[in-house]
This record gives C-alpha cells, structure tokens and sequence, in this order.
C-alpha cells in the first residue's frame, strides 16, 4: 500500500472512529496514529487489507496496538457487546465487568491486559479528568435528560460529536448511563 493510499485510509478510519483510537479511545489525528489490523497480518494475512480488519489506533508504546504487537486474539472493538465488557469508575480506572457471560471473560481480562487499557497512569488519569469534566459540565441535565430518550441522546450528542470528547464508553459506563443510548452515528 503505497504512503498516499495509506494516508487516505487512515483518514477513512479516524472518520469513522470520530477521531478515537480503536481501543482506549484516546483523540487522534492523522500524525499521531497508526493503521492497526485487528487481527495480525501473521495470524491471518487474506485480511490484510479487509476494511473490517483495519482500524485507526493510537502510537503509544505502552498500550494498544503497539504494546499488543501480535498477540491475538483481543476484543473486537468493531464487536456490538464489546463495550459493556468493561467498566470504568470514576477514578477513570478499567475493570473487566462482572456482568458479561463467563465465556467472554478471559478475553476481556486478556486484552484489558495485552492492550495495556489500565495499566498507563497518563491514561487513567485522562479518563478521570475528562470524566468530571463532563460532571461538571452536564452533570445537572442527567436528571432531566433521562426522563427523556430524544433529550439524553441530543445531549451525548453534543457532549461527544460537538464537543469531541474522547473515552465514551468510559464516561458511560463511569457515569452508569446505558449504552444503548449511543446511536450508530456517535458510536465507533
């Protein structure tokens, strides 16, 4: 693939993505982010080039894509129940929730692992603050807005499109707000 038509669809992918890595949904741009296969090209060259199998991930070493290297397999994050396997409390720590069935559990401990998804300070302590930011900010509208579907979705929408937030599923799941809230346009 040459550098053009990389570049091209890595602008694709962090479209899709609302400009959030793939994993710890850390705000990307298109210098600061790599093409990740999600499942290795050694595991499985045919998807090389699979638009499903490619996603736009963060540079860090220390986690995602770049701690993980082949490693395989880690959550989907293009999988719709991959979000509720997690949890993520007000200290913007992650934990394997212990609400998903038994059979997903050592996958979600794995990657949590592999990818390095509570292992970085830097990272924790960006969730955190991101999500008392959106305490601060929107918290006196939760009451309000979840009497009213069309409301709460109008205001994540804003929170997370208008405003660019990065970790929504964190802020979710930190906030205990459902996450079939999302709608296909903010969701990733």
């Amino acid at each position: 693939m040459t550098a053009g038509i990389k570049r091209v669809a890595k602008q694709g992918m962090l479209s899709d993505q609302h400009g959030l890595c793939c994993y710890c949904e850390e705000s990307l741009n298109i210098d600061n982010s790599h093409v990740e296969h999600l499942v290795p090209r050694n595991h499985a060259p045919e998807l090389t080039l699979d638009w499903g199998n490619l996603a736009a991930c963060c540079q860090n070493n220390s986690r995602c894509g770049h701690k993980r290297g082949s490693f395989h397999p880690v959550v989907n994050p293009y999988s719709d129940d991959c979000i509720s396997w997690f949890e993520c409390d007000f200290r913007g720590r992650l934990s394997v929730s212990e609400n998903i069935p038994d059979e997903h559990r050592k996958l979600a401990s794995d990657s949590r692992q592999m990818l390095g998804l509570d292992s970085c300070p830097d990272l924790i302590r960006r969730r955190e603050r991101v999500i008392l930011y959106v305490l601060r900010t929107w918290g006196e509208f939760f009451d309000d807005a979840a009497q009213d579907e069309g409301l709460f979705e109008m205001m994540l929408y804003e929170m997370f499109l208008e405003h660019g937030l990065p970790f929504r599923t964190s802020i979710l799941s930190a906030l205990h707000l459902p996450y079939h809230l999302l709608q296909h346009e903010i969701r990733f």
